[in-house]
């Protein structure tokens, strides 16, 4: 490229060149580890030369890029899985090997894997106890997860999965995991410390569940009247919902309504809004008092139809 006139123009020396190397991603294996060592190695007279150092042949790509110095081992990955393992269920060890697979560069999946099999495959072990059967059963997990991460399993050199289908009885693996979530007996005993303005709401709200009624609430309490204890229950809930657009309410209304085919508010679902309007109201860029006040839940179309259940007493006192 000519500067001055703006022009390219042919080069003098009639030699071929290379501008640049096509981009690989470490995920992509031995041909990640070519591309590296052909970024390193001058003069190169074949693949065999390239794996070659100091006269030692390796096997692999990676194995050479190991032998340069170019790379470093997964001590640091397999660190963090041993100290996971310690303290962390076996579901949360198979997301974070997920995890590490799409966000860090690890050089030795299948030993990784290996390795850590065993852990993460603990808690179908209670039920199980062929490791083939127990080593599809954390494959299939691992492949949701990457799924839901964008991922496909087959491209990281994991064992093969047999199986094809979703779940084995047909469920979205999201419900299936929050149906086999332990509840603790701590959580079970909360019932009993409830005050009177707590139970009030809790029974109000109970009873719309175990009825498969539609209603929808907002607990409105300051900071220290107990509503993050009175969530503690199974349906839809929304906290600090005062800080959002009543625009993000109303999407997630129509929403439900699609989904669940039922014109009822939030397709006939129960759902329980908590917040507190004298605190944070949403942001408005620029906006002026009229215009943060229209963007809230309380200008919403909803508002009319939701039951409030007001806290007034201090639990922190």
């Amino acid at each position: 490229m000519d500067t001055w006139k703006k022009k390219w123009q042919n080069r003098k020396t009639k030699r071929l060149q290379i501008g640049r190397l096509v981009y690989a991603h470490p995920a992509e294996g031995e041909r990640y580890y070519l591309r590296v060592l052909l970024s390193h190695v001058r003069g190169p007279t074949s693949f065999d030369a390239l794996k070659t150092i100091n006269g030692n042949p390796s096997s692999s790509f990676r194995e050479a890029c190991e032998h340069l110095g170019l790379i470093e081992h997964d001590r640091t990955i397999d660190d963090c899985m041993m100290e996971a393992a310690i303290f962390q269920m076996p579901s949360a060890l198979r997301r974070l090997f997920a995890t590490v697979l799409v966000f860090c560069e690890v050089t030795d999946i299948r030993q990784l894997w290996d390795k850590h099999l065993a852990s993460m495959s603990e808690d179908y072990r209670r039920n199980q106890s062929n490791d083939a059967t127990l080593e599809q059963m954390v494959l299939r997990d691992i492949r949701d997860m990457l799924q839901s991460m964008g991922k496909d399993i087959a491209g990281y050199g994991l064992p093969e999965l047999l199986d094809t289908d979703g779940c084995d009885d047909g469920e979205y693996k999201e419900v299936t995991e929050e149906r086999e979530i332990s509840v603790d007996k701590e959580h079970l005993d909360l019932f009993s410390s409830l005050n009177n303005e707590q139970l009030a709401g809790y029974n109000d709200i109970m009873d719309h569940v175990m009825k498969q009624k539609s209603q929808i609430f907002f607990v409105d309490g300051p900071g220290g009247t107990g509503k993050t204890y009175l969530y503690k229950a199974s349906l839809i809930i929304w906290d600090e919902v005062a800080m959002k657009k009543r625009q993000a309410v109303e999407t997630l209304d129509r929403s439900l309504q699609d989904i669940m085919g039922c014109p009822l508010p939030f397709g006939g679902k129960v759902v329980v809004f908590g917040g507190d309007f004298r605190q944070v109201l949403p942001v408005v860029t620029r906006g002026r008092r009229a215009q943060i006040t229209d963007a809230t839940l309380l200008r919403s179309y909803l508002w009319e139809k939701i039951r409030k259940i007001r806290l007034t007493c201090n639990m922190r006192a």
